[in-house]
């Protein structure tokens, strides 16, 4: 996601849905800058992960051994890396979860890049 093997403004969506999870804090900036790189005008990105700070790590995910270690992050660090990359924010939103969900908050962030 911080090196996207696409040419600039060649994309018209992104969705991201719990990827940015496995990178670090620090590594976020990047990535919106990226998106925004690739995205046309008037292009889309939705980005989703789990709420909370610094990061987990799972062993056990769905009767199956993982390895996984995953970042949390707030919806204000997820809306300041969009906006700070040249995207505008079109909805910035958090739910709790559902019974059957792990107990992390769920942010959600659609951004757009300006129409100018």
């Amino acid at each position: 996601m911080r090196a996207l093997p696409l040419r600039t403004e060649s994309v018209s969506d992104i969705v991201a849905s719990y990827s940015v999870i496995h990178l670090r804090t620090t590594e976020l900036g990047a990535a919106f800058h990226e998106f925004a790189r690739v995205l046309q005008a008037a292009g889309h990105v939705l980005v989703s992960a789990h709420e909370g700070e610094g990061e987990g790590e799972v062993t056990e995910f769905l009767s199956h051994k993982v390895d996984l270690a995953a970042t949390f992050f707030r919806l204000d660090d997820l809306a300041s890396s969009a906006v700070d990359a040249g995207l505008e924010i079109v909805i910035a939103d958090s739910r709790q979860p559902y019974e059957t969900e792990g107990a992390t908050v769920r942010l959600y962030l659609e951004a757009a890049t300006p129409t100018t």
